[in-house]
């Protein structure tokens, strides 16, 4: 009996050993999220009209390693809400990579979370006056969008968290 218990117990410990093993992370697509948005208000130094948002975001893109193949993410339209939604203060956040050995597609391998800074800038296109006070009056800000996950047949939605613009006066 010493010896058939021995065996069970064995047996036991390495099945137990070999479920921890198993990797249970549930992204089969990829998850996306918007952290640390950021925008700086900056009046316009030419005639004093209008004002330039700048800002910036960091798009974590995560797959899981059950996913079925690696995945290209293209970036959809991005925007600047008010903090409930209610309102779209900049309808065209024109993005830009940080990191110029990024490009769109992105591509995301099985069991990999890959980090994309993103800067956004109005540049040229200044904000009128009254787009400046809504972003700055709006009591705080989200960022929204969408990615498109080439393992998925529709776009992901994204919201950041509320942040607050700087530059406001």
């Amino acid at each position: 009996m010493t010896a058939a218990r021995t065996t069970l117990l064995a047996a036991a410990g390495l099945a137990l050993v070999a479920t921890a093993c198993v990797n249970t992370d549930p992204a089969v697509f990829v998850e996306a999220r918007i952290t640390g948005p950021s925008a700086i208000v900056t009046a316009s130094s030419v005639g004093g009209f209008g004002a330039k948002l700048d800002g910036a975001l960091l798009l974590s893109l995560h797959l899981g390693a059950r996913a079925s193949g690696p995945s290209k993410v293209s970036l959809r339209a991005f925007s600047l809400t008010n903090a409930d939604q209610t309102a779209t203060l900049v309808a065209t956040l024109p993005i830009a990579f940080v990191d110029t050995s990024q490009h769109d597609p992105i591509d995301v391998e099985p069991d990999s979370t890959v980090p994309v800074p993103i800067a956004f800038s109005t540049g040229k296109a200044l904000l009128t006056a009254d787009e400046q006070a809504a972003v700055c009056n709006a009591g705080g800000l989200r960022i929204v969008g969408a990615i498109q996950d080439s393992l998925q047949s529709g776009a992901t939605p994204l919201t950041s968290d509320v942040f607050l613009p700087t530059g406001c006066k």
